[in-house]
């Protein structure tokens, strides 16, 4: 087998999982403990939706897009490449991915939090 397909196509996987987050969010296709959730009315959703995006999306999207910035500009710095032999040479590029999709979580989320607000003031 040829080493840079294998890692192709794992850098094909994180594109479509670490971007695909805010779509899920946006399509409510996300994970969800639906014990209470479904039962609610529209405003109970609109309330759960701005307490947990508030708390816990924007934040900790807001930390893992820190962290991850660190990692890829070190990356960048020394224009890592793939550690095995015929791999591809552009690992950097593979770690800022996951600084655009958490940024795209939070610009998704933040866009979730406005609509609840606007459902809330309804």
């Amino acid at each position: 087998s040829y080493i840079w397909l294998n890692e192709l196509e794992t850098y094909f996987f994180a594109i479509i999982i670490l971007c695909g987050g805010g779509y899920a969010l946006l399509h409510n296709a996300h994970v969800r403990v639906d014990l209470f959730y479904s039962k609610f009315s529209e405003k109970g959703k609109a309330r759960v939706d701005l307490i947990g995006g508030l708390l816990f999306l924007l934040p900790w999207t807001l930390v893992a897009i820190k962290v991850c910035h660190r990692y890829a500009s070190a990356s960048f710095k020394i224009a890592e490449r793939s550690a095995q032999p015929g791999g591809l040479p552009g690992l950097y590029v593979l770690k800022s991915i996951l600084v655009i999709g958490f940024f795209l979580l939070f610009l998704q989320g933040l866009s979730s939090i406005l609509k609840s607000i606007q459902i809330l003031r309804k």
